[in-house]
């Protein structure tokens, strides 16, 4: 489980008509509030999906219970892309996108208490059919919100483990950032460049007309596509899972598929000969200790696959043993 930021707005890029001798690049303004929003995604190594993809919008004055609209928003009816049908805004969104409220489109403090109980209901059926307890291992960062004692221990008593990652290592240890929350923004952000590019009248609508809860009925319809479209990804999602080292063999044949160190980066002690040695930077000490426990942890793996081998060479050994008691 983790959160996704979207910026689908890349200031890096623009669109300007052709034979224009200058180009401007708009830059952050107040409006800009309005477009944001946050993917609340928890997924499932193995099987179906049990707990849906949520999208944390932008809303001051939202209700106490936060995936209930804000009352400002509740009854009031509106027109979507065109259409002269008005609707209430929720019957536009896509159904299979849960949305949440909170000022700054966060995973806030209130917004977590009430994800984990709705977390807890979507899941009851899953837990059930499992004897052992915890029946359910959640993969968390250090977010302080996200990890609160209370809700620990909430979790715990409904057979959930929470899985922790160590400090500062949460971009090469996490499930989702191994490319699966890279896919869902990318893809949320291919179709809303295909929509803007549409035509000359869809340019002009997403620069200038576009009002602020055709961007959230937007936002719900992408969102719903790029999650659809990931939930069919399932080799990709157990490649992910395997690369840090979440649902490998217990015996160790799969310890190669762990993959959790940068690509392209080879890190160098200084070395004692040297006369002067330079002092270490924060980012090289941080960094030394990332890679010391990580050589910890797989140095233990390493002795779980020795053992193994050990007890079935002992096996074979006793079969072939046996085998020669029977035919002599």
């Amino acid at each position: 489980m983790d959160q996704v930021p979207l910026e689908l707005d890349n200031l890096k890029y623009t669109v300007e008509m052709k034979g224009n001798k200058s180009v401007h690049i708009k830059g952050a303004r107040k409006s800009q509030e309005q477009k944001r929003a946050t993917m609340q995604v928890c997924i499932r190594v193995e099987g179906e999906q049990p707990v849906p993809l949520v999208l944390v919008l932008t809303n001051k004055n939202h209700a106490s219970n936060r995936f209930e609209m804000p009352p400002g928003l509740a009854s009031r009816k509106v027109s979507f892309n065109g259409s002269t049908i008005k609707k209430v805004e929720s019957d536009w969104y896509d159904k299979s996108v849960v949305t949440m409220w909170d000022p700054k489109a966060w995973f806030s403090a209130d917004v977590a208490e009430d994800w984990y109980e709705w977390f807890l209901k979507k899941t009851s059926k899953v837990r059930k059919s499992r004897r052992k307890k915890p029946s359910i291992s959640l993969q968390v960062d250090n977010l302080k919100q996200q990890i609160h004692p209370r809700i620990q221990h909430k979790l715990f008593d409904a057979g959930v483990f929470m899985h922790k990652l160590p400090p500062n290592c949460t971009d090469i240890l996490a499930l989702i950032d191994h490319n699966i929350g890279k896919f869902l923004k990318v893809k949320m952000s291919d179709y809303y460049w295909n929509e803007f590019s549409k035509s000359d009248e869809s340019i002009e609508y997403f620069s200038t007309h576009i009002k602020e809860h055709e961007w959230r009925i937007w936002y719900t319809i992408w969102a719903g596509r790029a999650w659809r479209e990931l939930c069919t990804q399932k080799d990709m999602i157990i490649k992910c899972a395997k690369a840090v080292g979440y649902c490998n063999c217990l015996c160790g044949c799969e310890n190669d598929k762990i993959g959790v160190f940068w690509d392209g980066y080879e890190y160098v002690a200084p070395s004692r000969e040297e006369k002067k040695m330079k002092p270490l930077s924060k980012d090289e000490i941080t960094l030394h200790r990332q890679l010391h426990k990580i050589n910890k942890i797989n140095k233990k793996r390493r002795e779980r696959r020795r053992k193994a081998k050990r007890k079935a060479e002992k096996r074979l050994a006793a079969q072939k043993q046996k085998e020669s008691d029977r035919q002599s």
